[in-house]
């Protein structure tokens, strides 16, 4: 019973953690675009309340930057966060 609980809980984490990698992802991306524009941007410029419409990418923006790093990034962060919450939730199992 408490290891599929500690499964649901674990498959729950990772698809919450899900979109919090692609808005990582998204300013990483604009950050990058910009710095090789030599200019210096912050994740407030980016994402928030107070962002600069200016600084938003346009979807040929996005794409330029490179999709290689972009894909790195996607298929690194995802699987990392898989398996710290399952050494987590491991370690966890045998505190019971």
């Amino acid at each position: 019973m408490e290891k599929q609980k500690g499964e649901a809980t674990l498959l729950g984490a990772c698809i919450k953690l899900t979109p919090q990698v692609w808005y990582n992802h998204k300013v990483t991306a604009a950050t990058t675009f910009w710095r090789s524009k030599d200019e210096r941007v912050t994740k407030r410029d980016i994402v928030g309340e107070f962002r600069d419409p200016e600084k938003a990418l346009k979807l040929e923006d996005y794409m330029s930057v490179s999709t290689m790093s972009i894909r790195f990034y996607i298929v690194a962060k995802l699987p990392l966060h898989y398996l710290e919450l399952s050494i987590v939730f491991l370690g966890c199992t045998h505190l019971g």
